[in-house]
């Protein structure tokens, strides 16, 4: 398939990239996962060695759409990081800061040695879920459960304590 020039490819397989979009339900960013779609593509291209042409359409589809996917899993953790930045704003900008340290200390000291130890796995050790629980030897599910109700618990002390 090199043989081939890329946009001559690209226009072929465009329809098939919207259409994965489109499956995959996404409503933000639009423009940013149809260049995900067009990487793909390109790479696809380049790393299709075995098979004849009809198998070709069916490797794009998997690449592209596990581009896609895996974009969304880049977006979700950021997401899950992002958390602690809406229960204490100014954390992400200055971790160090006098103020946001002192109230950090005061909610964490309201949460059992448990959490707090989660709470330091997460977000001052950049450990993801899926680490944590391999570090405990915990279900991925339990921890994940834990850091909901550790949300949960410090998003009521953000109230009291601002």
């Amino acid at each position: 398939m090199k043989s081939i020039m890329y946009e001559d490819l690209y226009m072929q397989y465009k329809p098939m990239i919207q259409s994965i979009i489109s499956e995959l339900h996404v409503q933000h960013d639009y423009a940013h996962f149809e260049q995900i779609g067009r990487v793909a593509l390109w790479q696809a291209q380049q790393r299709f060695t075995t098979g004849d042409a009809s198998t070709f359409g069916a490797f794009v589809y998997v690449k592209v759409r596990g581009a896609m996917l895996d974009e969304f899993r880049r977006n979700a953790r950021y997401a899950q990081h992002s958390v602690l930045v809406e229960t204490f704003p100014t954390v992400a900008v200055a971790p160090y800061d006098g103020d946001v340290k002192e109230l950090m200390e005061e909610a964490l000291a309201h949460v059992s040695t448990a959490d707090g130890e989660l709470f330091r796995l997460l977000y001052v050790e950049q450990y993801t879920l899926a680490e944590v629980s391999e570090l405990w030897g915990m279900a991925y599910k339990t921890v994940a459960r834990r850091h909901a109700r550790l949300m949960h618990k410090l998003r009521a002390l953000k109230v009291k304590l601002l």
